[in-house]
């Protein structure tokens, strides 16, 4: 049931990439690879999360910030917000959950 990340490498990073033990294959400059990921996952009937491989964490913010008219007001609600510190790995597994319960909801008949 556990999460087996692939990484989209193009050709000149391969070698980089498994000498850390990553499993990957070469997909190409960013978009391509992205697209490749997406139709792999989409045959293997897998839900595709992307993340760049450089990042160190997440915020992930609670509050009113869909409801900002303007980058100030935006800048304003995320002040005042709780902060909740996400992994890379909590991040994936957040989005992921998300994705299944919106296809669920899409499969009750529900807003997807």
């Amino acid at each position: 049931a556990g999460a087996k990340p692939v990484w989209y490498v193009d050709a000149p990073s391969l070698a980089s990439y498994k000498a850390l033990g990553l499993t990957c294959k070469v997909g190409g400059k960013l978009v391509p690879a992205r697209n490749m990921a997406l139709r792999d996952a989409a045959r293997l009937r897998k839900p595709c999360v992307q993340v760049s491989d450089d990042i160190q964490g997440w915020d992930y913010y609670v509050g009113d910030m869909g409801k900002a008219g303007d980058i100030f007001a935006g800048n304003d609600a995320a002040r005042k917000a709780d902060r909740i510190r996400l992994s890379p790995v909590g991040a994936a597994r957040f989005l992921l959950a998300k994705m299944r319960a919106a296809a669920h909801a899409a499969e009750d008949g529900g807003p997807a």
